[in-house]
């Protein structure tokens, strides 16, 4: 027995060791036979998308396409398909034909192989820097038009030293395709080497650009590389209709001297690519070298290289920066102060007391920054896992909006199995209704100048200046409110959108609507909203049915013919038969058609604020409830910062009797014919469009939770079904 146990345990422990190598193998398989070998470790983004051929067999087998291919409208349409394609006739025939030439066949079958497997993309560390340049020397045309007119940006650009514009790289662009025949390639290749060659020798003026295409051959494989310098352009073939045209084109021949561009088609290994780059040396060296497998930020991807990966995402810190700078960083300042130096120069003046305007603009990027974080990448990785698709992604920004300290409790109060949600907690940042607040007065102080100004006629200055004496001050005391009554019976920062349905149905919802045959279900859509202070919030609500009475006022100062005499913001009833929290409600009219299970509502418990319209759905969310839905995802006692759930089936099949109604509305029943029988399709009936709807039923869900790691980046968890 003891040699048993011990010949038991070493055998356990081989294939312990034999099962870590094979993972461990498997782990390094992402890093040296996907397209993630050819990116350099600096590069400025990669993606890929793998397994196509087998993501492309799971959608064909999924539930929905098996019941779609059953529609027997759909049937009789892959019939006439057919039917085309056998006898060689219409448009299926004439596509067949195409597809037999030996040239077309030949070309198709390299494109399906480039589609079977993997294909990705690289973008070299020039990137960012190749934004930066673009964009600061966009800005300053920008500037400089906007200051003195188009025929100064003109001016500006033809002085732009050169070593300006060679300070702008050219960025390294590879595209790739995994090939299991990679003889295919070669066969194409040679013919496009030959058309190039004996098209551009036909054409004197270009042939000087064939002493740039290049075929190399190296252990990598055989590739067409094409470099193209400035002494190689026909300048002087492009035309110049003036002086200023000829010296832009001059101006840009001379920015082209002594650089180079290299276009690139051929194989990398297994690989077909094509790349763009300053030198045919940087595509033939990608795959050398530390890759960006290694780099610390790919550790979500290289700890599934287990799993069975379908796309890899990756955008690298100075990319994300350099987006952010040139698209959205100081953006009034950039996009706004321009535009004001136009009108400017359009209108001849602008009154003195807007000349601070660029000022202030300035001061409102400076007031938005200091609540933006630093920019930076993100990485993410979707994998295969059973019947679903399941993706991580990581992005390191530190995240200033959203919460994950704690469970996301009001996960349990959404009812348990709504068709789709989304909940969030959010963290108090006062500061940014501070902010918020100091830029509206900011606005309120341009305001003011309007009535100086000799712009508006009598009736328009009194209501402006009647405005700003009493609209201001409600503005004011909402923003107060808002601020002091709001936001701290708030301070839980728990906030969640919810639909669900089967509460509500009629067969007529309004009164000039057709009658319908059928219950019509009415989607329900409900507000939560965590509350640290309920007192608070019902007095927050007290407050803000008073400060409407005084808009109702200031309107009937304004048009004292539209609002009537005595008329207020109706408040909503309390349901006094509640005791254990409170419920306000606003009835229905009798005359209203709908059910009587309906009508705008709140309640307010000790934690939660629920709003909506449907009596049991406001009163079942009111009540705990674990969820039901996407139970390996979404867990109300986990610490996250936000968490989503749609599916697309429910909401579908949700939707049927609606689908239903509008065709018999519209067409009398639904055996009528929309789309009559021809050569190219068969006939569509009504019926036929309910059943290819069934089918929707079959798709599934996605769902998805948000945490924030201790660094202040995001980690978001989504399975799709």
């Amino acid at each position: 027995m003891g040699r048993m146990r011990k010949g038991l345990s070493r055998f356990l422990l081989v294939c312990s060791l034999a099962l870590g190598l094979a993972q461990l193998a498997q782990a390094t398989d992402v890093a040296k036979e996907t397209g993630l070998q050819f990116a350099p470790n600096d590069a400025d983004f990669f993606a890929s998308s793998l397994r196509l051929s087998e993501q492309w067999q799971g959608i064909a087998s999924s539930k929905f396409v098996n019941e779609l291919i059953k529609v027997p409208y759909v049937q009789k349409a892959i019939d006439k398909l057919t039917e085309q394609w056998d006898s060689r006739d219409g448009e299926m025939g004439r596509f067949r034909n195409n597809l037999e030439n030996p040239a077309v066949e030949s070309l198709l079958k390299l494109g399906k192989d480039m589609v079977s497997e993997e294909v990705f993309v690289i973008g070299d560390s020039a990137w960012s820097e190749f934004l930066l340049e673009v964009s600061s020397l966009s800005d300053d045309v920008t500037k400089v038009i906007a200051s003195n007119g188009p025929e100064a940006g003109a001016e500006f650009f033809l002085n732009i030293p050169k070593s300006d514009l060679d300070a702008i790289p050219v960025p390294g662009f590879v595209i790739g395709f995994k090939l299991s025949d990679p003889n295919l390639l070669m066969n194409k290749l040679d013919e496009l080497e030959g058309i190039l060659r004996f098209g551009l020798a036909a054409i004197p003026p270009v042939q000087p650009l064939l002493e740039g295409l290049e075929r190399v051959q190296d252990s990598k494989g055989p590739r067409l590389a094409w470099t193209i310098e400035s002494d190689m352009i026909p300048w002087d073939l492009i035309p110049r209709s003036d002086e200023s045209s000829a010296a832009i084109i001059e101006k840009i021949q001379d920015s082209f001297d002594g650089r180079q561009f290299c276009f690139t088609i051929g194989a990398l290994k297994d690989y077909l690519i094509l790349g763009i780059s300053e030198d045919a040396e940087s595509i033939a060296q990608l795959g050398d070298g530390e890759g960006l497998a290694k780099h610390p930020h790919l550790k979500p991807v290289v700890a599934r290289a287990n799993e069975k990966i379908t796309s890899i995402g990756y955008a690298s810190d100075l990319m994300a920066e350099a987006q952010f700078e040139s698209q959205l960083n100081n953006y009034f300042t950039r996009q706004l102060v321009p535009q004001f130096k136009m009108a400017e120069i359009q209108y001849g003046s602008i009154p003195a007391e807007f000349e601070s305007i660029p000022d202030d603009l300035a001061w409102l990027d400076e007031q938005i920054a200091q609540h933006v974080p630093e920019q930076k990448g993100q990485t993410a990785v979707t994998f295969m896992k059973g019947n679903a698709t399941e993706t991580w992604v990581h992005s390191r920004t530190k995240n200033v909006l959203f919460d994950s300290s704690k469970p996301l409790s009001i996960l349990g109060q959404l009812g348990g199995d709504p068709m789709a949600m989304l909940a969030f907690r959010l963290q108090d940042h006062p500061e940014y209704f501070s902010t918020a607040r100091r830029i509206v007065r900011k606005v309120k102080e341009y305001l003011d100048l309007i009535p100086g100004l000799d712009v508006l006629d009598e009736d328009e200055q009194a209501q402006w200046e009647l405005g700003l004496e009493k609209g201001w001050p409600i503005l004011v005391e909402l923003a107060d409110l808002w601020e002091k009554e709001f936001m701290p019976s708030m301070k839980d920062g728990q906030h969640a959108w919810v639909l669900s349905g089967g509460n509500l149905a009629s067969k007529q919802w309004a009164k000039d609507m057709p009658p319908s045959n059928i219950d019509l279900p009415l989607p329900e859509i409900a507000l939560v909203t965590g509350l640290t202070n309920r007192d608070g919030m019902s007095n927050a609500f007290k407050h803000l049915f008073e400060i409407l009475d005084g808009v109702v006022e200031l309107a009937r100062e304004v048009e004292p013919d539209k609002i009537p005499s005595g008329y207020s913001i109706p408040r909503p009833l309390k349901d006094e038969a509640i005791t254990t929290h409170a419920r306000y409600v606003y009835p229905i009219p009798d005359d209203c058609p709908v059910p009587k299970t309906m009508a705008p509502q709140a309640i307010l418990t000790d934690k939660y604020m629920i709003s909506g319209y449907s009596d049991k759905q406001v009163d079942g969310l009111s009540k705990a409830k674990s969820l039901s839905i996407a139970q390996g995802i979404l867990q109300a006692q986990q610490n996250c910062s936000s968490a989503a759930y749609f599916n697309f089936g429910r909401i579908a099949a949700f939707a049927k009797p609606w689908i239903v109604y509008s065709i018999e509305t519209n067409l009398g029943e639904l055996e009528s014919v929309i789309v009559p029988e021809s050569d190219k399709s068969p006939e569509l009936k009504g019926t036929d469009i309910i059943q290819i709807w069934d089918a929707l039923q079959h798709v599934g869900g996605v769902a998805s939770v948000s945490f924030q790691e201790q660094d202040g980046s995001t980690v978001t968890h989504s399975v799709l079904e």
